[in-house]
């Protein structure tokens, strides 16, 4: 089995604010995603339960000052705590937080795509993770421009499509897509102006170094078969 969704949770809208401290639960010793959507500014820093993620990717479209960024932890605190986005000036945001089940802990995840369109494209947004592999957990974030969002690439969206964000005109969302082996293809709505990043999460695995494969047998630790000759003498 490949590495799954856990729970999906889509935190309070924020407007005009430089970032405030909010409650999340996380119960599984697996990958975490906080996605933050936002509108105006950019993101300063990022923790859960006062630690910076082990990776933190950030998107900004210039021109429409849409961005998107997100804070992976390979192995998150547990139990319900806090996350803390601070930001350059007054922003209105929104985070979302996936879990994950069966994901590798030690090396989370592949290569981070990112795109964005500031007025001379390309279409989209939508992307092509081109590393991905049988049992990983595809995510896509976008945030768009003066339209609705709706993800068409075959994702699963339940609760992450937030349109006309805080009444700023742009829209929001996130996605996962169990991935079939490499170029798994996320996309949403064909609009101008957007700014997104997909990553493909890597599942747990008993291959070298897990700590669950057997030692080969050696061909000198074989039992070999042993001929014993008896010498009997008669006595006189």
């Amino acid at each position: 089995m490949g590495i799954l969704v856990g729970t999906r949770v889509a935190g309070s809208d924020h407007s005009a604010s430089t970032g405030v401290s909010e409650s999340f639960t996380i119960g599984t010793v697996s990958p975490a995603a906080f996605w933050i959507l936002y509108h105006n500014n950019t993101l300063s820093s990022f923790t859960w339960n006062g630690v910076a993620p082990d990776t933190l990717v950030s998107v900004q479209n210039v021109v429409t000052n849409t961005n998107v960024s997100l804070a992976l932890y390979r192995n998150p605190a547990q139990g319900t705590l806090n996350a803390l986005p601070t930001f350059a000036g007054a922003v209105n945001y929104k985070i979302f937080l996936l879990t994950t089940t069966g994901g590798n802990t030690t090396t989370q995840n592949r290569t981070t795509y990112t795109q964005k369109d500031e007025g001379s494209g390309p279409a989209g947004p939508g992307l092509t993770v081109v590393d991905s592999q049988n049992g990983d957990l595809v995510m896509h974030g976008a945030h768009v421009n003066s339209s609705s969002i709706t993800f068409d690439g075959g994702e699963d969206t339940t609760s992450t499509e937030v349109d006309n964000f805080v009444l700023d005109g742009t829209s929001i969302g996130v996605s996962t897509k169990a991935a079939t082996g490499a170029n798994t293809v996320v996309g949403c709505t064909d609009v101008a102006f957007y700014a997104e990043i997909a990553m493909a999460l890597i599942p747990a695995t008993s291959g070298p170094g897990s700590g669950t494969d057997s030692l080969p047998v050696q061909s000198s630790d074989v039992a070999r078969p042993v001929t014993v000759t008896l010498s009997i003498q008669e006595s006189g």
